[in-house]
């Protein structure tokens, strides 16, 4: 597991068989948030005063690359596609979304391919199980927008529906069947 220190400027690697830190990873101004690649060989990590995305390699715990989002941008939230070919990020200074190249075999790898805009405070963010959609919670308004994440589709990476109603939505998860979505609401302590 990949622990990220907000205030330590640093990355903790934990070993989930012992609980045990078996690494500190350094070179960080503010890491916010980790996500995993799917096939467990990467780590990205979000950079919030740092306007950037590292990229760990897990078997070294090195970093292997630095995608910048934008000045200004101040990156929070990450989530990885299943099939580990893209990543979602929160970038809530800018209020956008930035989608990242994170297949290794594409010309475009571990670059900013797309960046949605029309977002206020975007935060927390999680790919359904389908790859389908992505939900992005804006905690300065207390909505959920929904990106089009299909590369099929026509609205591909738009947002195709704003859910209203929530209270400062900060953190998101979608459940394994892809049924349910459940919004964590810093405003009113409820999800």
């Amino acid at each position: 597991a990949y622990i990220t220190n907000l205030f330590g400027a640093s990355v903790s690697v934990l070993d989930t068989a012992t609980n045990q830190v078996t690494a500190t990873i350094g070179g960080f101004t503010r890491p916010f948030a980790a996500a995993v690649s799917p096939d467990s060989t990467r780590v990205y990590i979000t950079d919030d005063l740092d306007d950037t995305v590292a990229v760990l390699d897990t078997a070294t715990n090195t970093r292997i690359a630095t995608i910048g989002v934008g000045v200004g941008g101040a990156p929070q939230g990450v989530a990885l596609t299943l099939d580990g070919t893209r990543a979602y990020v929160t970038n809530r200074g800018a209020g956008t979304v930035s989608v990242l190249d994170t297949d290794p075999a594409s010309a475009t790898y571990n670059t900013v391919i797309a960046t949605i805009g029309g977002f206020t405070g975007p935060y927390g963010l999680a790919v359904s199980p389908d790859g389908r959609h992505v939900y992005v919670t804006n905690f300065t308004v207390g909505s959920v927008s929904v990106i089009d994440a299909d590369p099929a589709s026509a609205t591909y990476n738009t947002v195709t529906a704003t859910l209203e109603g929530f209270s400062s939505p900060e953190g998101v998860a979608v459940s394994p069947d892809g049924a349910r979505t459940y919004i964590a609401n810093n405003g009113d302590a409820t999800v």
